[in-house]
């Protein structure tokens, strides 16, 4: 594999094709009924099973991919290659979007505004768009890149299932909590394939045996000792953090919920409940997931905690970087942005990076003893074969 020559014809075809959103969106304004909330959604539909079996035909899949290969995370183009297409195309929309809403075009995704997921138009709406252009179609080029390229893609894969499980579980949080509740258009049903395939193919793939290279070593330095206790000093630490304002965001009438409110974080009140979501997710969602991580640092042979660490830096990431850069956003009204004191500021900025920090700083201890995670039965069977 490693005298093949890396190639970029499907990234380059996939990007490519991407750019056909802007003409198709101009397209939708040739018949006013187009842009009506049913034909809206039956259109769309048609649009991605049409994407999907065009890619199909551009980037056929190869019989012969993976012959000779052993590592069960290397797969060839399939139904994850073809929805990564479709889902770049996708990106491209949102981009579109995000630079309606701020005023940079006109004209593409005022219909859609109307008569599809309004609940876009707002603070968190907004800069979750621009994330999922950034973010995720960085993601999906990546997923075919490694796939045409013969490469392992179950790290990219569990982080981009990961992400879309904090996206999608945060947005639809505000869509149907919030003050956007009552303007819920079918259309919304579009989101079903962003949340079945990713989900899909995070299972998938956690499921597989992980492909290890080098020596297993059971043994920790007294740094990693060190590091592994600082750990779970700073997950106890930030429980205690996600507690206090999951239970703001939820309208707690305790003294130091309200307080917290009132003079860091007016965002979690805010009304269209998008404010509260990652707080919540984060101390259901991510707070076990550190602890379980936890565990595995100290207790040899759990495979499992190299996927939770990188699902764990997934959604701390991207959860408090769009939760604290929409606090920032011009559509966020004045009574709940973070009181003018510079020292504000500061305290809810560190507060808010201290998790996805800790995250990145602990997945990256895990990679550079990944041995150490090997189950008994596997590291057995390797030594074998060394011997």
């Amino acid at each position: 594999m490693s005298s093949e020559k890396t190639h970029f014809v499907g990234v380059n075809a996939i990007v490519l094709y991407s750019l056909t959103a802007w003409p198709l969106l101009i397209g939708m304004k040739i018949h006013p009924i187009l842009s009506e909330p049913f034909p809206l959604l039956i259109f769309g539909a048609l649009t991605l099973c049409f994407h999907f079996m065009f890619f199909r035909w551009l980037l056929p899949p190869k019989k012969d991919a993976l012959e000779g290969n052993t590592n069960p995370n290397i797969v060839p183009r399939g139904m994850l290659y073809y929805c990564c297409c479709v889902f770049t195309w996708s990106c491209m929309i949102d981009l579109i979007f995000y630079l309606e809403l701020e005023g940079c075009v006109e004209g593409y995704m005022d219909f859609y505004l109307k008569n599809g997921e309004s609940y876009f138009e707002s603070s968190y709406g907004s800069m979750s768009l621009l994330f999922d252009f950034l973010l995720n179609m960085l993601l999906y080029l990546t997923i075919a890149f490694l796939i045409d390229n013969k490469m392992d893609c179950r790290d990219i894969v569990t982080m981009w299932g990961a992400i879309m499980i904090v996206s999608l579980a945060t947005l639809q949080h505000g869509a149907f909590a919030g003050k956007w509740s009552t303007d819920i258009k079918p259309s919304t049903l579009m989101n079903i394939p962003y949340v079945i395939a990713p989900l899909y193919y995070l299972v998938q793939f956690c499921q597989k045996k992980r492909f290890f290279i080098g020596d297993v070593i059971r043994k920790k330095s007294t740094k990693l000792k060190i590091f592994d206790v600082i750990v779970v000093l700073i997950s106890i630490d930030q429980f205690v953090f996600n507690l206090l304002r999951a239970h703001a965001a939820m309208g707690s009438p305790s003294n130091l919920p309200t307080a917290y409110i009132r003079n860091f974080e007016p965002y979690l009140n805010e009304p269209t409940k998008f404010g509260a979501g990652w707080p919540i997710f984060s101390l259901y969602a991510t707070t076990p997931m550190q602890f379980l991580i936890c565990y595995g640092l100290f207790h040899p042979g759990c495979e499992w905690t190299l996927d939770l660490s990188v699902m764990n830096v997934a959604m701390s990431v991207y959860g408090s970087s769009l939760h604290l850069l929409s606090q920032f956003h011009w559509r966020n009204p004045d009574p709940y942005r973070i009181p003018t004191e510079s020292d504000r500021h500061l305290t809810v900025i560190v507060l808010n990076l201290i998790g996805p920090v800790m995250a990145v700083a602990t997945c990256y201890r895990c990679f550079t003893n990944e041995g150490f995670f090997m189950s008994d039965d596997r590291r057995v069977g390797k030594n074998k074969k060394s011997q």
